[in-house]
């Protein structure tokens, strides 16, 4: 819901304010790289239908593109794969990690947001554990 300058302000904010050794934080954001993929790919284009709950433009669009351009961009100012998320939490202060739906790596504050969040779209989501950089 941000671009990709208001994401790195916050992300840069959330370091300020989190304490390291001690705090961390998961990011969702829809997972660019796998839907793109679902799109390219014909035998995966259900996939592409069974998400109709996300968004009334999805349920609505009556094709496949239109489903995926909903999908990545119906109230978002920009779309993340991994490899840019990751890049953009290192750059403002992260160690971060992609992650499976309800894994946690970094430590027991992660394991507490793991217990704690839902996460409505877990195959569709990319999943970025992320605990403060030292140093």
């Amino acid at each position: 819901h941000l671009t990709y300058e208001e994401g790195a302000k916050f992300f840069r904010e959330c370091r300020r304010v989190i304490n390291p050794g001690t705090g961390a934080m998961r990011i969702l954001v829809p997972d660019a790289h796998l839907l793109i993929g679902c799109y390219s790919n014909p035998t995966q284009w259900d996939e592409l239908d069974g998400f109709g709950e996300i968004n009334d433009g999805v349920s609505n669009a009556p094709t496949k593109a239109a489903k995926l351009w909903a999908i990545l961009n119906q109230g978002h100012q920009c779309m993340y794969d991994a490899e840019t998320l990751l890049d953009v939490l290192t750059k403002t202060g992260w160690k971060a990690t992609k992650v499976s739906f309800r894994e946690a790596h970094f430590n027991a504050m992660a394991q507490l947001i793991v217990r704690e969040c839902v996460e409505g779209f877990p195959c569709l989501s990319l999943i970025v554990e992320a605990v403060p950089a030292i140093g």
